[in-house]
């Protein structure tokens, strides 16, 4: 299993999110810029923005 587990960094462009909208985290295949492995639906939900200067 621990050869199946990695972490990776997400960076967001600086805009607002709406808890109330559906984003995807898409899957390209390296060899095809085109070709979508798959999409996977989330939701952002983020409970302090620049408010704080976060």
């Amino acid at each position: 299993m621990a050869d199946r587990t990695y972490k990776e960094k997400f960076t967001f462009k600086n805009k607002k999110y709406s808890s109330e909208d559906q984003y995807y985290l898409v899957i390209k295949n390296y060899d095809d810029a085109y070709a979508e492995e798959e999409r996977i639906p989330f939701i952002i939900d983020i409970l302090f923005s620049n408010k704080f200067n976060f």
